[in-house]
């Protein structure tokens, strides 16, 4: 507060002369002594939720010897406000505000710029026989958010073995700034990672649906940020990244093909690693925040509660149609069922018709990128082959006629004859 005084008596002192002198004395008197209230009461503000002021506490925070007497907890209250910043913030809707501040503001500028960078990495030494296409940026995609779960899986793991009484026992209380990093990094990774959706993606639901993500994401993990709580509850939502390093490895397999070439024995058993992974890290970890959310309802701003159900809701719609989508995919579930009668709920099918478009996009050699031509065996957008020889006359979305020739001896491919304006 003191600062602050400081600076706006130096400004007052300071100021030109010939512009005071354009308004009278009375008036630039009232102006500033609003402005000083104005400043004083946001720093009234910033002391009430406590967000370290101007300084950083960076010091850890110190946990008496007796906590690791007691039982261990499972889900209990969290009493242990002693074991960060006594600040009452848990009792009062977050400021989201100071997310703008110098010590929030910075570090996610510079996590956003470092996952940009590693984005240009990966793009300059990964996947580099690949032809520009969409297949390949997806592929940079899926490798960036590889390296970003195993980084953050990784380290809360490790953090989780090591200090699991306190992660059962302080989601809420305990803080640290320099622990708090881990938090920010993520969120870094987050703001990154949606604006290249924004940019390069294609927005069908797959896209839409992990847009969504990525902002809950962002939103729920800020509010660590905003009020200094709830670090080990972001800790434990973050650790599903460990069951994404399973997932990504077994979406890149999939995405360069080498799932059904020359890694099949790989592919395989990460499949069974990652649905092996999915169960505790995904549903069970959500599991235990949504009872630990009831066991401490009395203890945190109704606005809390709220968040957290909701939040859970969201990620356990969003967990459960990937599951099922996986299991099908795998081979785990509905075996019978075809993608085609699976229809949108089936793996990758709308990112299979966008690499379709960008195909007859470059083979026609016109901007025309939305082609719903099915290039495989007995089906064009949405009609039926009635035979295993024929030729068939299909309008597509452009506003062309192509006259389609298909036979056995073509093995799957389709044969495009004549072209004729519509």
């Amino acid at each position: 507060m003191d600062v602050n005084i400081v600076v706006l008596t130096v400004f007052l002192l300071l100021l030109p002369l010939p512009c005071r002198s354009l308004c009278p004395t009375s008036l630039d008197l009232r102006l500033f002594s609003r402005t000083l209230m104005i400043e004083l009461n946001s720093t009234r503000i910033i002391e009430q939720f406590c967000i370290g002021g101007s300084t950083m506490d960076t010091s850890m925070p110190q946990i008496p010897g007796s906590f690791y007497e007691e039982p261990f907890p499972i889900v209990v209250v969290d009493n242990y406000s002693s074991f960060g910043e006594k600040n009452g913030a848990e009792m009062h809707i977050p400021n989201f505000r100071l997310i703008f501040t110098m010590q929030n503001l910075i570090p996610l500028t510079c996590y956003a710029l470092i996952w940009y960078c590693i984005n240009m990495l990966v793009n300059a030494y990964c996947w580099t026989t690949w032809q520009e296409g969409f297949r390949r940026r997806r592929l940079i995609n899926l490798t960036t958010s590889l390296i970003h779960s195993s980084l953050a899986g990784g380290f809360l793991l490790l953090y989780f073995l090591k200090n699991a009484r306190l992660m059962f026992a302080s989601p809420m209380h305990y803080y640290s700034y320099i622990e708090l990093q881990v938090v920010s990094f993520s969120i870094g990774y987050f703001i990154y990672d949606s604006i290249d959706m924004a940019i390069n993606d294609v927005m069908n639901v797959n896209g839409i649906v992990l847009l969504i993500h990525h902002v809950t994401s962002m939103y729920f993990l800020s509010i660590s940020l905003c009020t200094h709580k709830f670090m080990l509850y972001s800790y434990w939502a973050l650790l599903m990244e460990v069951s994404s390093i399973f997932l990504h490895c077994r979406s890149i397999l999939n995405q360069s093909k080498l799932s059904t070439t020359s890694m099949i024995g790989l592919y395989k058993v990460i499949s069974y690693l990652n649905v092996a992974a999915f169960l505790p890290f995904r549903f069970l970890i959500q599991l235990w925040l949504v009872l630990w959310a009831f066991e401490n309802y009395y203890n945190m701003h109704l606005y809390y509660f709220c968040m957290w159900m909701l939040g859970s809701s969201c990620f356990v719609l969003i967990n459960g149609s990937l599951f099922l989508r996986i299991l099908h995919s795998d081979g785990f579930l509905f075996k019978k069922l075809s993608k085609e009668q699976l229809g949108g709920l089936a793996e990758d099918s709308e990112f299979k018709e966008v690499e379709r478009d960008e195909l007859l996009d470059k083979l026609f050699g016109s901007s025309c990128c939305l082609f719903a031509l099915l290039c495989r065996k007995g089906e064009i957008a949405g009609n039926h082959f009635p035979g295993v020889a024929t030729e068939h006359r299909a309008r597509l979305r452009c506003g062309c006629v192509f006259k389609i020739k298909y036979t056995a001896a073509t093995q799957g491919r389709v044969n495009i004859l004549r072209r004729e304006n519509f």
